[in-house]
């Protein structure tokens, strides 16, 4: 979805042609990624499974005649492939990658968690970004108005999944608690290290 929304922004804002490769993995067919891409008007292949993932993506570049080409996988793919590519003239950017690809890349691009910068970026000469204004989400969210008129019967419920690294969650359930006038849930994960002192804090001053 995140690649979709990219491609989507690159095509229609930067006038870029583009162009998607997915392939078929043990969790699953690539229908479901086939199906988004589609959904978004962007063209997309899927590598048959009796081709190489590297082979694949080198035929992908020479039949497009590509410039670029931004790696968001979990796959095994070498480094060396990447080093292949820059060898070309490819420019490479990877998305949410903890592996050694990241640093054969001329970005790499994280959510605003600390695990990525807590990752050795010695050997790395691109450009990293981090925060959450990286994050891609499609255009529908960007221009998705709130609204603030919850129905009486409503309820917020705010949840950062299973743990709070940068403890947001308090700053978010007051914001939201001085925005709407519906009641507001806060889901507090296992992993939290302060769960005790945000339930204190929130229930004592809501």
């Amino acid at each position: 979805t995140r690649m979709a929304a990219l491609g989507v922004e690159l095509r229609d804002r930067e006038g870029l042609g583009v162009m998607a490769l997915t392939g078929v993995h043990q969790d699953g067919d690539a229908n479901l990624a086939r199906a988004v891409f589609e959904r978004a008007g962007i063209p997309v292949h899927v590598k048959p499974l009796t081709q190489r993932e590297e082979d694949f993506i080198y035929d992908a570049v020479r039949q497009t005649r590509a410039s670029g080409i931004v790696f968001d996988i979990r796959t095994s793919l070498a480094p060396a492939v990447l080093d292949t590519l820059h060898a070309s003239g490819i420019s490479i950017v990877v998305i949410d990658d903890a592996t050694a690809r990241r640093l054969k890349a001329d970005i790499a691009v994280y959510p605003p968690v600390p695990q990525a910068l807590e990752l050795d970026w010695h050997a790395f000469g691109g450009e990293l970004l981090v925060g959450p204004q990286w994050v891609l989400l499609p255009r529908s969210v960007a221009l998705h108005t709130l609204s603030l008129n919850l129905k009486h019967e409503e309820r917020l419920l705010v949840s950062l999944g299973a743990s709070d690294p940068l403890r947001l969650t308090e700053s978010i359930a007051r914001a939201c608690a001085a925005a709407v006038s519906a009641p507001i849930d806060v889901i507090i994960g296992p992993s939290f290290a302060d769960a005790d002192e945000i339930s204190k804090r929130l229930g004592e001053n809501p």
